[in-house]
């Protein structure tokens, strides 16, 4: 599915994004740490290693949301691939509710002519269907199989956003989380 290269692709970048960042804040928190400042010099580095985290996080978010439209987005086009459409409609169709008797032959050649025509290649396939005649190894793919996919993708997404973009890991864990996409 092309929706994961793309969501990777913004994590991947939100998360690059966000290392300098990260980085900031824990130079400023390995300096608390430290014990080399006073009290008042702390309260002022722990302010702005705060400030920043809650810029890391309204980062994180809206990273999270870019993902989740490319999400949106592809089964948005999958379920529109799959509305029928009139004006797409042919002359085979008149084939189709003849009467005629058609052979696979018949429905094969119906496909090849209707290759990139999705209005017609759904009433193809459910005519062969209904009337028991093969399609010469032609599989039809509606893609709504992909969708819950699709959607389990988000809670990925939520999980990598949840535990690992603001870490010294993220990139490390994207990878495993995303296995293949990156390479």
């Amino acid at each position: 599915m092309a929706v994961m290269r793309d969501v990777y692709e913004t994590l991947k970048r939100g998360a690059a994004e966000i290392a300098p960042k990260l980085e900031q804040a824990n130079k400023l928190d390995d300096e608390i740490k430290s014990g080399r400042f006073s009290n008042d010099v702390n309260k002022e580095k722990l302010l702005e290693m705060q400030g920043i985290r809650g810029e890391i996080r309204r980062d994180a978010e809206r990273i999270e949301d870019e993902a989740n439209r490319h999400i949106t987005a592809y089964i948005e086009q999958v379920q529109q691939a799959n509305e029928l459409r009139p004006e797409e409609l042919t002359d085979d169709l008149k084939l189709l509710s003849a009467g005629v008797k058609l052979a696979e032959r018949d429905i094969v050649a119906m496909l090849k002519r209707n290759k990139t025509n999705r209005t017609m290649q759904q009433i193809i396939f459910n005519y062969a269907d209904e009337h028991g005649i093969g399609t010469g190894g032609f599989v039809y793919d509606n893609g709504l199989s992909s969708i819950p996919a699709a959607e389990g993708l988000r809670g990925t997404v939520r999980m990598y956003i949840d535990h690992w973009i603001d870490t010294d890991k993220a990139v490390e864990m994207l990878n495993k989380f995303f296995p293949g996409v990156g390479a």
